[in-house]
C-alpha cells in the first residue's frame, strides 16, 4: 500500500473539513457546481474554475486553472491570468504544474487546505542467518 494523503480544510467556511484519499484521484476546485471540492461561491477571490488537484499516493500536484488571483503554495504565487485576460483565454494557457509534499497549504482566495502525507510502516528489517 502506497499510502494516504489527507486534505483538511485549516481556514475557511468549512474549516476542519478532511478528505481522505488512498488512490488515484483528479479533482476540481472552484465556486462553480460543478466542481469536486466547491470553495465558498460568495468568494470573490476564487474563481469559478480555480485549480486541478492530482493526488496519486504518496505524491499529489496542482495546477492553477487560469484564476484571477492565482493559487498560492506555502506563500508562493502560481498561475494567475493576465490583467486584461478573460477567464476563458486565462483557462486556454497551460500553466507549471507544482508538487505538493507533506505539511503543504494551498490558498485560493479565503480557503487554506494542508495536505498531510501518512505512509505505510516500513516492513521490519530481515534478521539475518549467522
Amino acid at each position: 500500500m502506497p499510502g494516504k494523503l489527507i486534505l483538511t480544510i485549516a481556514r475557511g467556511s468549512e474549516q476542519n473539513k478532511t478528505l481522505v484519499f488512498e488512490t488515484h484521484d483528479t479533482l476540481l476546485l472552484g465556486r462553480a457546481d460543478d466542481c469536486h471540492i466547491r470553495l465558498p461561491p460568495d468568494d470573490t477571490l476564487v474563481s469559478r474554475h480555480h485549480f486541478l488537484l492530482e493526488v496519486n499516493p504518496p505524491n499529489a500536484c496542482l495546477r492553477d486553472l487560469g484564476s484571477l488571483n492565482g493559487t498560492w503554495v506555502n506563500g508562493i504565487k502560481w498561475g494567475a491570468r493576465n490583467p486584461g485576460e478573460t477567464p476563458e483565454e486565462g483557462a486556454r494557457r497551460q500553466f507549471p504544474t507544482v508538487d505538493l509534499h507533506d505539511g503543504d497549504e494551498t490558498r485560493a482566495g479565503n480557503p487554506v487546505l494542508r495536505l498531510h502525507v501518512e505512509l505505510p510502516p516500513a516492513p521490519p528489517a530481515p534478521v539475518r542467518c549467522q
